[in-house]
């Protein structure tokens, strides 16, 4: 512990130096980084990434933002430690503190749902350096005193000494190691994608459409593959939302193809993970509205339209849709991203994606919420849609899934147990490994046919994707196009 309290007096004098250095620079991504290279220069070990980690950290536009995502990382205890962010969350409020407010952090913590995280960050900061006491003193903690008096110190010790956990000459293995791995992964995945989509039986007999949609993507080496699918509300506020299904898919696939050109070799999972929860769910909503706005544009509500949701809603439905539009074309939508290095996953609202390893274990790459009240149904046409995202980003050095689903939860409910539904994983390996991805094609067709028409009546889509071992199977380019009720309707 003397060892490590002297490391820490020698890292904390390290990193004001960079802060005093940068303080009368524009606020800005560069300015950090120019704060971290002289913080290195100066005697920060190498072990600590400082300038690496803040490089993948430049993408932030929004001062408020960046400090709430690298507050909210160093105060969760179920995030690694490694690459430790401390140092960069402490330049960035040395330096720009009297350009950040303390307020706005934590209103757009609290819009983000990351208050306990955030509070823990800035505190355990605070105590490395106390100077920055003055600026969180006006923050209502609501820690309890003792987390605060106790806690605290020992997070803010430990953080400091998990970089030191590993020489500089087993770290430079390990890292070679994983990049000698993720090239030579790189080298040997194939993706390809593909997926149906079926009209429930209480559809047909109503007469209304597939609600569900689903579209696809593959690069033609195959490096790359994105999914997604999207489940619109079946409320009879929401009586266009087999449109804003379809548009749900078709930004989701355009925004996470171009985030994934983005994705900068060696950048941490972390990284991608931040940037998809800041930059990627704003973007995806962001198009999803303003292609509902054009459609809407181009064809207005009806009078027929108003007076079927009179007859079903009344009078404040009606006023209800005239103030939020967007609210008629509700969905849900679930996105995957896979590449050599990570896969990345993204849901808003209900549905599953589901990794499948080369034993055919199963999980789900997001828990399943487990609320006993149910809260607002989340989903793309409300305001606060980009902020109730929520992401996983699986690291290919943890071993990547062979298979990758993305159901709506007409797929789950047509299952009679959860034990049953993390069955499929099984089931569809072994057929993909007899008869390939054709066949597993064929199969999903035939279970969504039984579905539809029986289990809960309801809309049923199942997206895939699969990276395969066997030079049997052929790898083809999967063209960018909607699959909306595909195989019939």
């Amino acid at each position: 512990m003397r060892r490590h309290g002297t490391e820490l007096t020698n890292y904390v004098g390290l990193i004001r130096i960079g802060a005093r250095a940068v303080a009368g620079l524009p606020l800005g991504g560069g300015a950090l980084v120019e704060a971290c290279e002289l913080v290195e220069g100066a005697g920060m070990p190498s072990r600590y990434r400082l300038l690496a980690t803040a490089r993948e950290y430049t993408f932030f536009q929004n001062s408020e933002q960046l400090a709430v995502t690298l507050a909210g990382r160093v105060g969760n205890p179920r995030i690694s430690p490694t690459p430790p962010l401390w140092p960069l969350l402490a330049l960035l409020l040395l330096g720009w503190r009297d350009r950040l407010s303390a307020d706005r952090v934590m209103e757009r913590a609290a819009w983000l749902g990351m208050e306990n995280e955030v509070e823990r960050g800035l505190a355990i900061v605070a105590y490395l350096f106390p100077e920055l006491q003055e600026w969180t003193a006006d923050i209502p903690f609501g820690m309890p005193l003792w987390e605060r008096t106790l806690a605290v110190p020992l997070a803010a010790r430990k953080l400091v000494g998990s970089a030191n956990m590993e020489s500089p000459a087993s770290e430079g293995s390990a890292l070679g190691s994983s990049s000698e791995f993720l090239e030579e992964t790189g080298r040997q995945l194939r993706w390809r994608v593909g997926g149906a989509s079926r009209r429930g039986s209480s559809h047909v007999r109503s007469r209304l459409p597939n609600q569900d949609a689903i579209e696809y993507w593959a690069s033609p080496d195959g490096n790359t593959a994105v999914l997604a699918v999207a489940d619109g509300h079946g409320s009879a506020l929401c009586f266009r939302s087999e449109v804003g299904s379809r548009v749900a898919v078709t930004t989701a696939v355009e925004s996470c193809r171009k985030f994934a050109m983005t994705v900068r070799s060696g950048e941490s999972v972390s990284a991608i993970a931040d940037r998809a929860r800041a930059v990627l769910a704003e973007e995806l909503t962001e198009s999803w509205r303003a292609a509902v706005a054009s459609n809407l544009a181009a064809k207005p509500f009806a009078p027929a339209e108003w007076a079927c949701l009179a007859a079903l809603e009344g009078w404040k439905g009606q006023q209800l849709v005239q103030r939020h539009p967007e609210l008629a074309y509700g969905s849900t939508i679930l996105a995957v991203v896979a590449t050599t290095t990570y896969v990345l996953c993204m849901q808003l609202g209900d549905g599953d994606i589901l990794f499948v390893d080369c034993e055919g274990d199963t999980r789900r790459a997001l828990p399943k919420d487990r609320q006993l009240m149910p809260r607002q149904t989340a989903s793309l046409w409300r305001r606060d849609a980009a902020a109730k995202f929520r992401v996983h980003v699986q690291d290919g050095s943890n071993d990547l899934p062979v298979l990758v689903f993305a159901a709506t939860d007409g797929y789950a409910e047509s299952c009679k147990s959860e034990h049953e539904l993390m069955e499929v994983g099984q089931h569809y390996l072994a057929v993909v490994r007899n008869a390939g991805l054709n066949g597993l094609e064929h199969q999903l067709k035939s279970f969504l046919d039984q579905a539809s028409g029986t289990g809960t009546a309801d809309d049923t889509t199942i997206g895939f994707i699969s990276r395969l071992d066997q030079n049997s199977h052929t790898l083809e380019s999967v063209p960018l196009g909607v699959r909306h009720g595909a195989w019939g309707s």
